[in-house]
């Protein structure tokens, strides 16, 4: 069976010439499996303990600065007895902030209900007491003398009750938490509400000084329908060339490189027309037209900039066509033996949806399971933090992780990116399983769902080697991630070289990521096809790649660039057709549409 994780010393079973798929396999890597076995086992591990021992019911019901969950009855000895803690809240199952302006540094508390109305003093709030019997004031705060309570200070420092910073807007339960109603409608209204707030103060700040991003999202909103039935219209145009690949590809190719050469000369025509336009002058009532956005650039100059690139980037495509046609009947021979097995196994095409989906679906389980770690904590004293009343001094607390909580969050992320990556992994293992016994089944008749048989060879044998090399990618994407955030802390520095060194290590690491994607995906089919472990199939990937390389890099080039042509054409009819559909309207929406068109190539 060979070695795992390192390079085999037998190697006599490996050498003979690549055979058919279809022959007896042998499982590959299986120490590799086991290991991504056992991390898997210690995932499902670390939820558990965090379903069992974390206080997974103040995430999901809120707390108070007590350290009572709402929404349950309290009893946790180690509070010892301090007043208002182990408070039975079944009647209370809404986490209520009394300076909603600033969350960083406000008292909480659990009440009956979150306000459904606009509260502007103290008189008010007494009233929606008597009306509903929510207590918005501290627990030892009787409501028959809320009238009587000085209202919070706005200052933001000595906001900490007893009664809530005014007013109290009109709110709504969101995960158990009363936040305004507004930004529970509206997200983008917290930038207008919470103005004052010192947590988001760089935010609203940065945002009141660019309306550009105002306006950005307000475009996007606008054309949002545009922007889906454009998607479609992309879809539909992607599926019809794939199609036509396998019918007619000789005259798809020419017709691609034709046609996006119009295409691209058509569009930066068709800007340069638009800035024309505008130049020449504008109905200045236009602008009243549409009354959701007001663009704060000149259009002008926008259009004069787009109609620039176009042209650079036309002559350029128009270049490399020139140089590359000779070449096309590679291209063209690489498509047709591509389009024979889309004809044999043609849900091949929807294997990156699945993928996708799974990977998804990894991503927010992991999400999931670093909330659930929030909830390993213990309850702290906090010192500095006193409140004297009727009942003695008492404590403020607050819930800090346990030292082991950090190693899992770690843990987890890695588990994560490694299954992602894995994922990517069984995704070309199949794909390169499914060609394979279609490249070497003479008779192509007898071939009958090759994708789900690939499928099956992955799943028994392959696993190891998808493990192994998922991890290899891991072992340096997370540095790299890790050093993309430090030099996200330090680019306001003034130390220029350390600041360029690290930038370097990002670019190497982001290299070095790049070719053992690259020589993984050709080791996947060596081991699709002769089923080696995955140390030697590097090696035989590498070794093929090496004594054909100038072979290999005209295949790759063409083929790339017969692809390219096909998303630039894609991407340029729906430029086109967006120009069609704006209209005179396009003034409006000249910032989103190149934004977008990026989005959909």
């Amino acid at each position: 069976m060979g070695g795992c994780c390192c390079c085999p010393g037998n190697r006599e079973r490996e050498h003979p010439a690549l055979g058919s798929p279809l022959k007896k396999r042998s499982c590959t890597d299986i120490p590799c499996f086991i290991v991504f076995f056992l991390y898997w086992g210690g995932m499902i591990g670390i939820l558990v303990f965090s379903l069992v021992f974390g206080r997974v019911s103040r995430l999901l019901n809120g707390f108070d600065d007590y350290g009572n969950t709402c929404g349950v009855i309290n009893n946790h000895p180690e509070f010892n007895g301090e007043p208002y803690t182990n408070q039975d809240m079944t009647g209370r199952p809404y986490q209520f902030f009394m300076n909603i302006y600033n969350l960083a540094e406000t008292y909480m508390i659990c009440v009956k209900e979150c306000p459904t109305r606009e509260l502007k003093d103290m008189s008010e709030v007494y009233q929606y007491y008597n009306e509903t019997g929510t207590r918005l004031c501290n627990y030892n705060i009787d409501p028959k003398d809320y009238k009587s309570q000085k209202e919070c200070d706005l200052s933001f420092t000595n906001c900490f009750g007893p009664c809530p910073a005014f007013p109290v807007w009109q709110q709504g339960s969101l995960f158990s938490r009363c936040l305004p109603q507004d930004i529970i409608d509206n997200p983008l209204n917290a930038v207008g509400l919470f103005t004052n707030s010192t947590v988001l103060s760089t935010f609203t700040q940065f945002f009141s000084q660019y309306r550009f991003f105002n306006e950005l999202a307000a475009s996007f909103y606008t054309v949002r329908y545009d922007i889906l039935y454009l998607m479609l219209i992309a879809l539909g145009l992607a599926l019809i060339l794939v199609f036509m690949l396998r019918f007619v590809i000789k005259i798809v190719v020419w017709f691609i490189v034709i046609v996006t050469a119009l295409v691209a000369i058509g569009g930066t025509a068709a800007l340069w027309v638009t800035y024309y336009r505008l130049q020449v002058g504008l109905d200045p009532q236009l602008q009243h037209t549409v009354p959701l956005i007001r663009i704060m650039v000149d259009a002008r100059t926008a259009f004069l900039v787009y109609s620039i690139v176009a042209t650079v980037f036309t002559v350029i495509l128009l270049l490399v066509i020139l140089v590359m046609r000779k070449r096309l009947q590679l291209a063209v021979a690489l498509f047709q033996e591509a389009g024979r097995v889309l004809e044999h196994s043609p849900l091949i095409l929807i294997q990156p949806v699945w993928t996708y989906l799974f990977q998804l679906i990894i991503l927010v389980g992991g999400i999931i399971m670093l909330i659930l770690c929030a909830g390993i904590t213990d309850p702290v004293a906090v010192e500095d933090m006193l409140r004297v009343d009727a009942n003695g001094t008492h404590h403020i607390y607050q819930f800090i992780d346990r030292p082991f909580v950090p190693y899992f969050w770690w843990y987890i992320v890695i588990g994560v990116v490694w299954m992602v990556e894995f994922a990517n992994a069984i995704q070309q293992l199949v794909v390169a399983g499914t060609v394979a016994e279609w490249y070497f089944t003479r008779d192509k008749k007898s071939l009958s769902c090759i994708l789900c048989k690939a499928t099956s060879r992955t799943v028994l044998y392959h696993l190891g080697s998808a493990a192994f090399g998922s991890f290899l990618i891991t072992l340096v994407r997370i540095p790299r991630y890790i050093l993309m955030k430090v030099n996200q802390k330090i680019k306001d520095g003034s130390n220029e070289c350390a600041k360029f060194m690290l930038k370097c290590c990002i670019c190497c690491l982001y290299c070095l990521e790049k070719c053992l994607r690259y020589i993984n995906r050709n080791a996947y089919i060596v081991i699709a096809i002769s089923s080696t472990n995955f140390c030697v199939a590097r090696v035989k990937a590498f070794h093929t790649l090496l004594s054909n390389v100038l072979r290999v890099l005209a295949i790759n080039t063409v083929g790339d660039f017969v692809l390219f042509l096909g998303k630039v054409l894609v991407m340029a009819t729906n430029v086109i057709i967006a120009f069609f559909m704006f209209d005179v309207c396009i003034l409006f929406y000249s910032l989103p549409i190149p934004l977008k068109f990026l989005f959909l190539a």
